[in-house]
C-alpha cells in the first residue's frame, strides 16, 4: 500500500513539473476593452448596449479592441456596430439585359454595394430593354419611393432631363452612368468625361503624330 501511494504523490509531482499549477483564463472586462481601444469603459457600454450615440470611427476601435482581446461577446458586439450604419437603397437603371456587358456590371454593383461599410446596402437593379427616352423616364420615376439614390444609363433627351429634375425635386439623386447627361439637375456623373477623353485623345495625335494625315474615329452610339 505505501509503494502505491509513494507512486501516485510522485507522478502529480511530476505533472505539476511539467504542467504547472493549472490557472484559469481570466475573463475579458469592459475596462480591458476600454483600455485597449483607447476609450472610456461607458463608450464601451453605450456600443454594446445602445445606451448613447457613438460615432462609427469610434465604435469599430472598439470592436477591433474586443476581437483582438478575445472577449467572449463579440458576436453581440459585431452586431451592434454593423446595426449603426443607416440602411440605404440605392437603384440602377442599366440598359438590355441581354447583353453581356450590363449582366456583369449589374453583378459587380451588387457585389460592391452588398460590402459597403458605411452602409447597410441593397441594390435595386431595373433593366430597361429600349433606349427609348419615354421608357428610360418612366424607369426612372419607379425609383422614386423605392430608392435613396439612383444612377442610370441613358440616352441624353429633354423627356429623360423632367424625369431627373422631378426625382430631385422628390429628394432623390440621380447620377448619370457611364454616359453623362446634360441635366443640370444630375447629381453627379459615375464614368469617363467622353468629351475631355476625346480632346485628350487630340492633344496627344497632335503631339505625337509623325505627320498629318486622315483621323479615323471610333463611336459606340450614332447618338
Amino acid at each position: 500500500m505505501f509503494s502505491i501511494i509513494s507512486i501516485r504523490l510522485a507522478a502529480e509531482r511530476l505533472m505539476k513539473t511539467i504542467t504547472g499549477p493549472v490557472r484559469m483564463k481570466r475573463r475579458v472586462t469592459h475596462s480591458d476593452i476600454a483600455a485597449e481601444a483607447g476609450v472610456g469603459v461607458a463608450t464601451v457600454d453605450r456600443v454594446l448596449n445602445r445606451r448613447a450615440p457613438v460615432s462609427k470611427p469610434t465604435a469599430a476601435r472598439v470592436l477591433a479592441a474586443a476581437e483582438a482581446l478575445g472577449y467572449h461577446a463579440r458576436g453581440l458586439l459585431r452586431s451592434r456596430v454593423d446595426d449603426m450604419a443607416p440602411a440605404k437603397t440605392l437603384g440602377f437603371i442599366l440598359q438590355k439585359k441581354s447583353k453581356w456587358f450590363y449582366r456583369t456590371l449589374a453583378a459587380e454593383i451588387a457585389r460592391a454595394v452588398a460590402g459597403l461599410g458605411e452602409i447597410r446596402g441593397t441594390a435595386e437593379i431595373e433593366f430597361v430593354a429600349s433606349l427609348s427616352p419615354d421608357d428610360l423616364s418612366a424607369a426612372l420615376l419607379r425609383m422614386r419611393g423605392r430608392a435613396d439614390a439612383v444612377a442610370l444609363v441613358s440616352v441624353d433627351h429633354p423627356a429623360v432631363g423632367r424625369a431627373i429634375a422631378d426625382c430631385a425635386a422628390a429628394g432623390m439623386p440621380v447620377f448619370s452612368l457611364l454616359s453623362p447627361l446634360s441635366s443640370p439637375d444630375v447629381a453627379g456623373h459615375v464614368g469617363i468625361d467622353g468629351r475631355r477623353a476625346g480632346r485628350t485623345a487630340g492633344w496627344a495625335m497632335s503631339r505625337f503624330a509623325a505627320r498629318g494625315g486622315g483621323v479615323g474615329i471610333l463611336i459606340g452610339s450614332h447618338r
